[in-house]
This record gives structure tokens, C-alpha cells and sequence, in this order.
């Protein structure tokens, strides 16, 4: 789908896009997404075989085959306004009638004090407070407006935030994760005051027990992290499927931390592959 005309999409000489510098064929029907590039490689090293690998700023692409499925992985760098780069490059390269699953491998911080520290999650929702999203006309085709508006009238303290919204991930791919744990994630625009994370230069604000006690379908909010809800409303949008699984590395409830971030990273990346 082209979804710009080409004054507005800036692409390379050689027709690949301007920050991924990739096209159509290095992009797997299965397309893992790391914040890190370094976990590209990571991820790589599990392919039966690669063919193709680009590198530009913090975009790191590899693409070969698992299992005879084609797959990419691709590093994004931090935040949802990197996620929009990638998934509105990505798309603006895949051929016509290809729809891609996207699956997210990263980290978070849990707010659910029952969450064990290396434990996996499952974003079955993610909740989004940030305006990046209204820039796109269709944007209540693709959220939950009536919980959305919910948690706007009972959650959101302060009239300077944007107006939160619900999106929801792919439930093909959700089957496939079944077994571990799923709720909802809250996807902040910041790592530490919108986290939460106290110091003089911020306040205390009762919206953080507040919000945790918003649930849909028996799901709860139970971690944080910075991507999530703007790949799902950009798959949505696009015509493709994502879903995020994270593995814990900090319980802020109950103030502890993952003695060994990489042994929980690994067994993160190894029960994603067993699953596609």
C-alpha cells in the first residue's frame, strides 16, 4: 500500500526507503521487532540461514528463514515516534496483498506486584497516552473508542495529557501465545516521569494506583513499555498483524530488579522462535 505520494515520501536512489534503506524483499511475512540493535543478531543467529543485512543509524534489518518461513528482524531504537518510522516505511515498500505479523520481543517493567521478576507477558491491549495517533483520520476505526473513553472520565487527572486510547493486538498471534500471561500495557512517551520514576523535578501523581485499577475482560494493567501501542493502531491501519511479548525486568511494585537482564532476554528470544 502507498500510503504517500513521492513529494511526501522521501526515498533513496537505489528506490529503498530513506531511514531502513530496505525494500520489499528484505522483509520476512514474519518480522521480529527489538528496540536494540544489538539484539538483532541475537535473534539472527537462530535463522537457518541470512540473506540479506542493512544497517542505517539505529535500524538494523536481517532477513533469512526459520523452518522454511521467511523472517526479518528489525531493530527500531527507542519509542513510539521511531515505531512510526519503521511501520510506515515498512509498509510503504510491501507489495500489494501481503499482510505481515510483527512480533515484538522486548522489556518491561512490571506494575503488577504478582508479576515474577523474568516472567513473560503477552500484550493482549495496550493503553496509549499520547496524541501521535490522532494525527490519523482513522483512528477511531482502529481503537476501543467506548473503553478509551472510559478510562479518559475516570483515569486521567490531568487535563494537560492527551487523550488516552485502547488498540488491541492480532488474536491469530495471540493464539499462539495463549499460555503465557496477558493483560493490558501501558505505553509511556518517557522512561522516567512518565514512568513514575520520582525525583525533584517531578511530582507524585495518584493516577499511577489510580489507573492500575481500570480493567476490559477480566485483563488488567500490568507492565510498562514505550512501543506497543502505536505498532498495534500502524498494523491495524496498514492491514497486518503485531503482537508484543516482553519478559519482566524490574517489578516497580515490589522495587526488584533482573540480576541477569541477557539470561532473561535469551529465554525470552528462544520461546518466541519455538512458537512461529
Amino acid at each position: 500500500m502507498t500510503i504517500f505520494n513521492k513529494k511526501q515520501f522521501i526515498k533513496n536512489p537505489n528506490d529503498n526507503n530513506y531511514h531502513l534503506k530496505i525494500n520489499d524483499d528484505d522483509i520476512g511475512d514474519i518480522v521480529f521487532l527489538v528496540g536494540d540493535p544489538k539484539r538483532v543478531k541475537e535473534i539472527s543467529d537462530k535463522f537457518e540461514s541470512i540473506y540479506s543485512k542493512t544497517s542505517n543509524r539505529e535500524f538494523k534489518t536481517h532477513c533469512g528463514f526459520i523452518k522454511n518461513k521467511k523472517v526479518s528482524v528489525i531493530s527500531t531504537g527507542i519509542g513510539i515516534d521511531n515505531i512510526e518510522i519503521v511501520m510506515t516505511e515498512l509498509n510503504s515498500v510491501i507489495k500489494k496483498n501481503r499482510t505481515i505479523k510483527f512480533i515484538r520481543i522486548g522489556t518491561c517493567g512490571s506494575i503488577n506486584k504478582n508479576l515474577k521478576i523474568g516472567e513473560l507477558v503477552v500484550s493482549k491491549y495496550c493503553l496509549g497516552i499520547d496524541s501521535l495517533i490522532y494525527y490519523y483520520h482513522d483512528y477511531k476505526k482502529i481503537i476501543n473508542l467506548k473503553e478509551s473513553l472510559k478510562i479518559k472520565e475516570k483515569y486521567l487527572f490531568d487535563k494537560n495529557m492527551a487523550n488516552p486510547y485502547l488498540v488491541e493486538c492480532s488474536k491469530e498471534l495471540l493464539n499462539k501465545f495463549q499460555e503465557i500471561k496477558h493483560g493490558i500495557t501501558w505505553t509511556t512517551i518517557g522512561f522516567y516521569a512518565p514512568q513514575f520514576r520520582e525525583n525533584k523535578f517531578t511530582s507524585k501523581s495518584k493516577m499511577f494506583n489510580e489507573i492500575k485499577k481500570f480493567k476490559i475482560k477480566k485483563c488488567e494493567i500490568i507492565n510498562f513499555e514505550m512501543e506497543s501501542s502505536v505498532l498495534y493502531f500502524l498494523a491495524k491501519l496498514f492491514g497486518h498483524k503485531a503482537i508484543t511479548i516482553c519478559t519482566v525486568l524490574a517489578n516497580r511494585v515490589n522495587n526488584t530488579y533482573h540480576e541477569n537482564p541477557k539470561k532473561a532476554i535469551r529465554n525470552l528470544i528462544n520461546q518466541v522462535i519455538d512458537k512461529i
